[in-house]
């Protein structure tokens, strides 16, 4: 069974690391250029990267999109060899502020390859 212990050491680090999303929002040319790649993934910068218990890997990052500011959210286990559970997932979203809204620019996919769950919310 897995555990997700959030203490507040958690807490603190996750709201390091959104302070540091908000001072480095990416925009739309960075975001074509990370796409081509030839520019690093948030998930390469440390500043952007939270770990949960030495199990879960969390990237954190603000966007500049089409439709405005999006906060955008992965979340790996560190074996890959598991999804992380949706119960995990969704606990993550809340110390990030994205828990699951209705609105049809939500995006939440899986990745095979990389075996981890992301997602993509408007700023509300």
């Amino acid at each position: 069974m897995e555990v997700l212990r959030i203490d507040n050491e958690t807490l603190h680090d996750a709201k390091k690391v959104i302070e540091y999303a908000k001072r480095h929002i990416m925009d739309i040319h960075q975001i074509k250029l990370v796409i081509a790649g030839d520019l690093s993934q948030a998930g390469h910068d440390p500043g952007h990267v939270l770990y949960i218990d030495k199990d879960f890997r969390v990237v954190f990052s603000i966007e500049k999109q089409s439709i405005g500011l999006c906060n955008h959210i992965s979340v790996s286990k560190e074996n890959r060899k598991n999804y992380p559970s949706p119960h995990a997932v969704l606990e993550i979203l809340k110390i990030f502020d994205m828990e699951r809204r209705k609105s049809k620019s939500n995006k939440h996919f899986t990745e095979k390859k990389k075996r981890c769950v992301k997602d993509s919310t408007p700023k509300i």
